[in-house]
């Protein structure tokens, strides 16, 4: 049981392979090679916007993934069915609710009227309208209205009125738009209903099986389902709602919700309104779980299928969005054979700038919860594997080492699947909208990288994380005190709770002083708390055995879950009350459970107080102490996960912030280790001797606890924690060899309403391009040359659909010829002969990509990419100097950053020489070191390759012997992924610079 031993389930990534553009037989067999060269076995077949050919669902759709299945039989890969086009789940493409209205997607929404004095309003009629009423003034409980009915304000002040009435959900969403053959279909799929959800399982999974149910369980692993939820994800402000609802929840609790439907809404904390939220929120939330996520999974178990998915959002601080769009993500989960998530940002616990977070400096704690939620559930539900979606995280500016900074944070998580993406077609808008990870020059060195997710992958399929202490998700409370406010959203929630009613900071601050202190610890969900066992102090859960429960800001609990807590409390268990303590219960069924609420918590912490993490860490360590210790300047950053089976032990280091970390091991009650292996490239060392080890900038580290390393992986002596000898700096000077090639973004202009427009050199447009308006545009572009015109200058288009190009007002006759950047599509036109010394300008028209027509309504969501154009960067052997202009390449380089030494906005690979001469002394130097740099390296010295480097930290093995008194040469090739030029991303964001840095060398 070692990272690098033999697992008989693949552990490598499994990218979504979005396919988009036009699909051939030729290009998905090149492809599934490539992928297959690159360690990459398994692939999410993902219907993305963008797809040509075939039309998604169409009969040619299935036989050309009967042509993709049939190829990765031949190689022995798999594949896993992503259930929709694009998503949500549940639209099958537009066709369910165009076919099936009576299954489309129906919520509960409100309308507010303010009336003046001696103002009327006759309300609306039918049988839609639930529930109408009016709040008096000073009153906090509405008066029922009658529909249909005349209302006058006899106050003399303004009073509210609200009408709550069932509305079909008309929008249009991702899933019913962006292929050849979608037509912009209005609504969804009613997730509360069963039957719905079968007759949406006939456009796709029964298809499947019908066509394809010999390969189930060996080429096809399952479905992946993504962000279904049960009320319209564009109106976060609604309530679920389905025919027979009312029906259903008169039956389960035996009283009427129509006419308490207003306290959804409206905040009020009598008793009877949290019991009837805490009623209304577990029927619609376990209905839809059991409707969709349940009868996914039965269906996947009974065809040797597993399913595998994530709802939204999955974070505590989104709160209320949570509740109204799924219930609570665990009665999701738990159906399912392999728990998922989504991780979408290069970003992890310690980030202070996220995209959800908006302007909140620790909204990164969220992903602590987001990706414990996984194995928390995997853990209970008897799950081995557990997914990440990281279809985000592989942008313009994201290098492997950066990549790996990422996926180390979701490792320390326990996630074991990476789901990355690979984007079959990049070509125009796709570029910014798919992942780009096949198309970056790293790609070539991929195969490491695959590697080293197999490692820690493989690690998280061994045994559990040891924990003894587990975190409450006190669905209870929330349910029971959150209402549905109008400006319910992730990232604008601006309704304040009801005091104590808000979780998440409790929730968040707890989380963050476990990480930081480096204690195991689980989430602990009220169904599974209800059914556990208390046996000598301890609380028994399926693979788990817990002594401290904490219930972060849990004021109202299940009476069941009260009365477990109580039991455990009494038998000696230990639960830490963090903020509010629980006050008040709510019924889990009609007969109350009798139990004093003050007997169920041993302790109390304000979260508040700013020495809460000092406080609480203490309280830990003294009612039940760590099995080992970390200490160290900056140890908090060092997240760490200890994984254990039987008598085996594994201990995941993974340093979380910037620098290098020298951090101090008490082994406690562990056993002294016998090994540390470096995941990034499968190294084992020796344990350090005194206990102290270094994590550089970038790396994580696995230290094994066993007797004995097994004979075929020897421990290797030189360890990175022992200080290093005196190292012997090596003063270069470097040169560009070989073929070379820069880029640059011209300064852009687009002409509109007669006149020349300058827009960013981005290729942003101040306004949306529409190509029902304007199919074409015609943009100049302008640039400088400072010296001579490199002979091999030229523009690069995204295809050869542009005309009418002028290179300082002379006819460009030279014809284009194909240069791959993203797609085979791309061509250049050689422009060397009409350019001069000088200022250039060159003027073409171009199509308005017609993806942004209305009939595919990508223009729809997707605001941010109709305003974008190709930028048609320059090509050529040239640097670009501090005023912008081409000029000539240097004849040297100096360590340090390249973007001001002429490589800007350079986006390839580039091979640099140099040489040096050593005094006899330094001849017997065994390790070439080199600086932290976030790219990937490759060296070749004196003609011997080395190992490549993917990471920010390490250095380069010399082999014996490889090293001369003189005339010593390097070879060094450095790749920079295109974020310097294509400063735009997903859906048009601006991405920040990215740095490119030749570094440091030195011996010893």
């Amino acid at each position: 049981m070692y990272p690098t031993g033999q697992s008989s389930e693949y552990c490598g990534p499994v990218p979504w392979w979005t396919l988009s553009g036009t699909l051939t037989a030729a290009e998905i067999a090149r492809q599934l090679d490539d992928m297959q060269q690159r360690n990459i076995r398994e692939v999410i077949l993902y219907a993305n916007y963008g797809l040509e050919k075939p039309d998604f669902l169409t009969d040619e759709w299935f036989d050309t993934v009967g042509i993709i299945i049939g190829e990765l039989a031949q190689r022995n890969m798999a594949c896993w069915i992503y259930d929709e086009l694009s998503w949500p789940s549940g639209s099958a493409g537009g066709r369910l609710p165009r076919d099936y209205p009576q299954y489309r997607m129906r919520c509960l929404n409100r309308e507010e009227f303010e009336l003046a004095p001696n103002e009327s309003i006759t309300l609306p009629d039918g049988e839609n309208v639930r529930c109408c009423g009016w709040f008096a003034p000073g009153s906090v409980e509405p008066a029922e209205l009658a529909a249909g009915s005349t209302f006058v304000n006899n106050t003399k002040e303004k009073v509210k009125l609200f009408v709550l009435e069932v509305k079909l959900v008309k929008s249009v969403f991702f899933h019913n738009i962006g292929t050849s053959g979608t037509w912009n279909q209005e609504g969804t799929l009613d997730t509360l209903n069963p039957e719905a959800v079968r007759c949406w399982m006939g456009y796709i999974h029964i298809k499947y099986q019908e066509r394809f149910q010999k390969y189930f369980g060996t080429v096809i692993k399952g479905f992946f389902f993504d962000e279904p939820t049960m009320t319209a994800v564009d109106r976060t402000n609604t309530v679920p709602w389905t025919f027979d609802l009312e029906q259903a929840f008169q039956q389960k609790y035996q009283y009427a919700c129509r006419p308490l439907y207003w306290q959804l809404f409206y905040e009020t904390q009598t008793q009877q309104a949290r019991q009837f939220r805490y009623d209304f929120w577990r029927l619609a939330g376990h209905r839809f779980a059991d409707a969709f996520a349940g009868q996914l999974a039965r269906w996947c178990s009974n065809n040797k299928l597993q399913l595998t998915g994530h709802g939204w959002p999955e974070e505590p601080s989104c709160q209320r969005l949570m509740i109204n769009a799924t219930g609570d993500l665990h009665y999701q989960q738990e159906h399912l054979q392999v728990p998922g998530t989504d991780y979408l940002e290069l970003k992890n616990c310690f980030s202070t700038a996220t995209a959800m977070g908006g302007d909140n400096p620790h909204w990164a704690r969220n992903y602590i919860y987001s990706l414990k939620h996984v194995s928390s559930t995997a853990r209970y539900n008897g799950a081995t594997r557990t997914l990440a979606e990281t279809s985000g995280i592989c942008s313009f500016v994201s290098p492997l080492s950066r990549q790996r900074f990422c996926y180390d944070f979701l490792f320390a998580m326990g996630i074991n699947i990476i789901n990355s993406a690979v984007g079959f077609s990049l070509k125009d808008f796709r570029k910014y909208a798919c992942c780009a990870e096949r198309f970056m020059p790293y790609w070539k060195y991929y195969r490491e990288f695959s590697d080293y997710i197999t490692r820690c992958s493989y690690f998280n399929t061994l045994g559990l994380p040891s924990a003894k202490i587990a975190v409450l998700n006190p669905v209870s409370s929330k349910f029971a005190q959150s209402i549905i406010a109008a400006d319910t959203s992730m990232r604008n929630e601006k309704t304040p709770f009801a005091p104590g009613a808000d979780s998440a900071e409790a929730t968040l601050s707890v989380l963050d002083a476990l990480v930081r202190g480096h204690r195991g610890f689980e989430l602990v969900f009220e169904d599974v708390l209800q059914d556990g066992c208390i046996k000598n102090g301890s609380l028994q859960l399926p693979r788990s055995e817990f002594d401290i429960i904490i219930l972060p800001q849990a004021q109202v609990l299940d009476d069941k879950t009260a009365a477990k807590l109580a039991e455990f409390t009494a038998a000696g268990g230990k639960v830490i009350a963090v903020g509010n303590a629980p006050q008040a219960c709510v019924k889990h069924s009609a007969e109350a459970v009798k139990v004093d609420i003050k007997q169920v918590y041993s302790h109390n912490l304000d979260y508040q107080q700013s020495c809460f993490a000092q406080e609480f860490l203490q309280l830990l360590e003294t009612l039940s102490p760590e099995e080992f210790a970390i200490t160290g300047t900056d140890s908090e950053y060092v997240i760490t996960q200890l994984r254990s089976q039987d008598n085996w032990r594994g201990l995941f280091l993974y340093n979380a912030a910037p620098g290098a970390k020298v951090i101090s091991l008490d082994y406690r009650q562990l056993p002294e280790p016998s090994a540390v292996v470096d995941p990034g490239d499968g190294v084992y060392y020796l344990p350090p001797r005194d206990g102290y080890i270094t994590l550089q900038d970038g790396q994580s580290l696995i230290v094994l606890f066993d007797e004995t390393l097994p004979g075929n992986l020897p421990a290797i002596k030189s360890a990175p924690w022992y200080p290093a000898e005196k190292s012997h700096h090596l003063p270069l000077k470097w040169q560009i060899t070989g073929s070379f090639t820069n880029t640059m973004r011209p300064e852009l202009e687009v002409f509109q309403h007669n006149a020349w427009q300058k827009i960013e050199n981005t290729g942003y447009l101040n306004e949306s391009a529409d190509p029902d308006k304007e199919p074409f545009i015609t943009l100049r572009g302008t640039f400088c040359i400072a010296a001579a015109v490199p002979e091999d200058l030229r523009l690069r288009f995204d295809s050869v659909n542009y005309k009418n190009l002028t290179v300082n007002d002379k006819n460009v006759t030279a014809l284009p010829h194909q240069e791959v950047v993203f797609d085979t599509t791309n061509v250049a036109v050689d422009i060397a002969g009409y350019c001069r010394t000088g200022d250039n300008h060159f003027i073409v028209t171009v199509p308005v990509n017609p993806w942004f027509s209305d009939r595919y309504g990508i223009r729809r969501h997707f605001t941010g990419l109709t305003k974008l154009i190709e930028i048609m960067p320059l090509a050529g052997t040239f640097a670009l100097d501090a005023q912008h202009r081409i000029a000539p390449v240097p004849t040297e380089l100096s360590p340090g950053d390249l973007t001001t030494q002429g490589l800007g906005e350079f986006m390839d690979t580039v091979v640099l020489q140099s040489s040096f001469d050593l005094s006899n002394e330094q001849l017997t130097a065994k390790v070439l070191h080199c600086s932290n740099i976030p790219h990937t390296a490759e060296v070749v010295i004196n003609k011997v390759k080395l190992p490549v480097n993917l990471w920010g930290y390490g250095g380069f093995a010399l082999p014996e012997g490889v090293l001369k008194s003189s005339g010593n040469t390097l070879h060094l090739t450095l790749t920079q992924t295109p974020g310097n030029l294509y400063r735009r991303r997903w859906n048009g964001g601006l991405t920040p610079p990215m740095e490119f840095t030749l570094p440091e060398f030195s011996l010893s």
